[in-house]
């Protein structure tokens, strides 16, 4: 019987040393160009999918929020604005925003110290929308001291 217990223990500890998760962070800074209407929304998307979907519906004229993953994006720098959602005002010909991010993983890409991961963006101007260079995320590392950067360029 000591045995079975014995197994069992280092099965459970097994199963636990294997599900273990990392946490990581990352910054993106990024800026608007380009755009014409009184304000932009910018979207941080976990998914290109999510992303795609969220194109469809603002080129529609629908809402686009609630898209975002609220628990990824942890912090937004910008003139107002919420989490997952930044609204600029378009009159200048560049407007910054910064999003903190946060994401897990169970098999970090550079072990359990630095992983990368990517993230994708939509602005919307109106039914205008505009997204990253080559639509293909921004890669957000957690070990660089920079922050990524991207600019979204309505008239690309």
């Amino acid at each position: 019987m000591k045995h079975i217990m014995r197994g069992a223990l280092a099965l459970l500890l097994a199963a636990l040393a294997v599900s273990c998760s990392y946490v990581y962070t990352g910054y993106i800074d990024g800026t608007v160009v380009n755009a014409t209407g009184e304000h932009v929304d910018v979207y941080i998307f976990e998914s290109r999918s999510a992303r795609d979907a969220a194109i469809a519906d603002a080129s529609a004229g629908k809402s686009v929020s609630g898209y975002y993953d609220r628990a990824s994006v942890y912090s937004v720098e910008s003139d107002g604005g919420s989490i997952g959602g930044v609204t600029i005002p378009s009159e200048s010909a560049g407007w910054p925003f910064s999003f903190g991010v946060i994401w897990e993983t169970r098999s970090p890409e550079y072990g359990e110290d630095y992983d990368r991961n990517t993230y994708y963006f939509l602005a919307v101007d109106g039914t205008r929308t505009a997204i990253e260079p080559g639509g293909d995320g921004v890669r957000v590392s957690s070990y660089s001291g920079h922050p990524a950067s991207v600019v979204i360029d309505f008239s690309e």
